[in-house]
Parts: structure tokens; sequence; C-alpha cells
């Protein structure tokens, strides 16, 4: 054990990891704080982050006790700067912050690629809409025209379709494009919360990285009290558990995997490697799932959206012709 991890990190140390993030942001290394979206933003929560650590500091505590106390701080943050203070500036710090803002962007992007089918089917649909309105609807008018028919409900409307053509065949591209540019410059990962799978891949990445930090922790020094102190109990749990680690009461809320790890049925020698096998069981969770994930959401968003503008286009297309056949064999 170095003699580093065992005394109390200062100020400076702080500033210094804030300082290496923001760099890493700037840079274009895909971070994930939890604390915001954007350089600016992040710029602006790290400032105060620092103003809130140094006032404790001047007030007479330590760093130690300013992070203790202060239970504001986004979890993942705070388990990466414990464990870059406690554990000798271990690159691990900052492989969890990245590790979860990989996911994020590999969620965009598949979430970017499962409607690029959709988008080129419904570049397709309009062109044959247009022409739908433009050749084949004059040809069903005039023939209703010839047999002395009243137009169907559905060649009227491609009738007023193609009265109003120049408004919405310029509207409907326009407005597809400006819709693209915006989510192309707003997208964060505030859009893709609601995905279904997102969260579960994402609390089991997070479930990883909580072991990871604890067994860190454990292995430079610190006892699972003060570990878990840094740390914060685990917030995703759905039901709390007492866990009595070194004969001490607390109170954790952790997973299954986790609270086996810090049970009484592993031995304190052994709890770090327990927790490393927890953050490999949460790991390859995470990525089994995210596997299940991308290979079924563009499929289904694709049958859904594509369904819907193929029987659309369908039924604008055959709607008014069985209108004309009903007409036309009608006695």
């Amino acid at each position: 054990m170095n003699a580093q991890s065992t005394c109390d990190p200062v100020l400076d140390d702080v500033l210094a990891f804030n300082e290496y993030l923001l760099k890493l942001a700037r840079a274009g290394v895909p971070i994930e704080l939890g604390i915001s979206e954007g350089i600016a933003s992040l710029s602006e929560q790290l400032s105060e982050i620092n103003s809130k650590i140094a006032m404790g500091v001047a007030r007479g505590n330590t760093v130690r006790q300013t992070l203790e106390s202060d239970q504001e701080l986004p979890p993942l943050y705070r388990s990466s700067l414990a464990t870059w203070l406690y554990c000798d500036k271990t690159p691990d710090a900052l492989a969890a912050l990245s590790e979860c803002a990989d996911g994020r962007r590999e969620t965009e992007r598949v979430f970017d690629f499962a409607f690029v089918q959709p988008l080129i089917l419904l570049g397709l649909v309009y062109c044959g809409f247009v022409f739908l309105l433009l050749s084949v609807a004059p040809m069903m008018d005039a023939m209703n025209s010839q047999i002395g028919s009243a137009p169907g409900f559905g060649l009227q409307v491609l009738t007023v379709a193609r009265q109003t053509i120049w408004y919405w065949g310029i509207a409907i591209p326009l407005l597809v494009a400006i819709g693209l540019l915006l989510w192309r410059r707003q997208r964060s990962r505030r859009l893709s919360r609601w995905i279904p799978g997102r969260r579960n891949i994402s609390e089991a990445t997070q479930k990883a990285n909580y072991a990871e930090g604890f067994a860190n922790l454990l292995e430079h020094g610190q006892s699972v009290v003060h570990a878990q102190t840094l740390l914060g109990s685990y917030r995703s749990a759905r039901k709390p558990v007492q866990v009595q680690p070194e004969n001490s009461n607390m109170e954790i809320a952790v997973p299954r995997m986790l609270q086996w790890a810090l049970g009484d049925d592993v031995s304190n020698d052994d709890r770090a490697n327990a927790l490393r096998f927890a953050a490999r069981a949460y790991r390859e969770l995470a990525q089994s799932r995210a596997s299940q994930w991308r290979a079924w959401y563009p499929v289904v968003v694709g049958a859904l959206l594509g369904g819907a503008l193929v029987l659309a286009f369908g039924l604008s297309l055959f709607a008014p012709m069985i209108e004309l056949l009903t007409a036309i064999t009608r006695p």
C-alpha cells in the first residue's frame, strides 16, 4: 500500500481532477459525468463543485469530510473522484466515465441508424405519392366523369391533396430537413432515456462501475465503511438491505450481487476480488443487453414506421381504384 493512499487529499488534487476532465472533454474524449451536457455547462458545474469544496476546506474541514458531507454530488462523478483521489490517480476512474459515455454514444448511433430505413422509405413514398397525384389521380377523375359517377372519398382526398400540393409538397421536405438538423445539434442522452432497454443497460453499467470503484478503494487501504461513505449508497436499488461488514452497523442499498460481495459470506481478504467478479458479471450483462437491443430495435422501428408509410401509400393508391371499380360495375 502506498503512503499516498493513507493520507487525505488536498484541494489541489480535486481542482486538478476537474481541470483534467474539462481538458479531456474539450479534446473530444467521451466523458460521462452525470452532471451536464456540453462543454460550457460542464465547465460551470465543475466550477461550482470547486467552489463548494474550497469553501468546505476554508471552514476547517478536510477534503474527505467535505466530500462525505456533500450528498448532492452525482453518483458517477462522486465514485470517479473518490477512485482518483484515494487510488493513486488510477486511470480506472477515467475509464468508468469514458465507458458510460461510450455506451450513451452507441445508443445514439443505434437510434440514428434505426431511422435511416424509414427516412429512405419516406422519400420513396413521397415521390410515389406525388407521381400518383400528378399522373394517376387525374386519369381516375376523368374516368369517373365519363361514367357519370360522383368521386368517392378516396378520390376526393387525392383531389384536395393535388390542389394543395404546392403547400405540403414543399413543407414536408423542409420540415424533415429542419428536424434532422435540430436532432443532430441538440441530441443528448435526455432524448434517449425513454428508449426501451436503455435504462437496464445503464443500470448494469453503473453497478459494474460501483463495484469496480469499491474494489479499488479496498485495495488501496480503505475500509468497507470508509469506501461506502466515499462512494455513497447505491441509489438504484429497489430495496435497502442491512449489511454489517467489520462489525459496524451500516445500511447499504445494493443489488444482490453486491450484497453477496459485501456480506459476511466473503472474507475481508477476498472482498476486493469478489467485487471485481461482480463488476465483470454486471459488465457482461450490460454488453449482452446492449447486443440484443442493437439487434431488435432497428428492426422494430423500421417495421413500425416503414409499415405505416407503406400502408398509407397503399390506401391512397388502392382505395380510389376500388371505388372506381365499384362505380363501373354498379348496375
